[in-house]
Formats: structure tokens, sequence, C-alpha cells
């Protein structure tokens, strides 16, 4: 019972990396398809760094990987797309 509960947490937590990373991508207004390579993979690093341990750490600790890692990737997210931003 406990590992079907933990493997939840942990699709909630992949969920939420996602969104706190995608959300500061239109904020900024950046088009991702239109970015070099170099700018694409940074935002894609933070993306894939907020998933993976949103959702290893909400699987293990749910109190930290639910509503103590979201906003942090956030911010983290939003200075990516700050610093791509003001690189155009």
């Amino acid at each position: 019972m406990s590992g079907q509960r933990d493997s939840g947490l942990g699709k909630v937590g992949l969920a939420l990396g996602a969104v706190a990373c995608v959300l500061a991508i239109p904020l900024f207004r950046i088009n991702v398809q239109a970015l070099p390579a170099l700018h694409e993979g940074l935002l894609m690093g933070v993306f894939i760094a907020a998933m993976a341990t949103c959702s290893i750490a909400a699987s293990r600790r749910p109190l930290l990987g639910l509503l103590v890692l979201p906003p942090c990737f956030f911010g983290l997210s939003c200075l990516a797309c700050w610093w791509v931003a003001s690189q155009r």
C-alpha cells in the first residue's frame, strides 16, 4: 500500500515540477521554437531537473517534493527565462 501511495505522489510531484517550469515561459513571452540551441538547452535542462527532482522528492518526502521544491524551481525557471529574454 505504501508503494502505491509513493508512486502516486511521485507522479503528482512530476506534474508540479513540470508546471512550475512551464509557467515562466509565457510570463517572459519566450518562443521556444525560435531560440538558439544554447538557450533551448538551458531551459530544457531546468525543466528536466525540476521534473525529476520533484518526482523523486515527492515519493520520499511529500512535503518537500510537493510544497517546497516547485516554487524553488519556478524561481530558477524565471531566472533562466529572464537570462534568455535579455540575450535576445
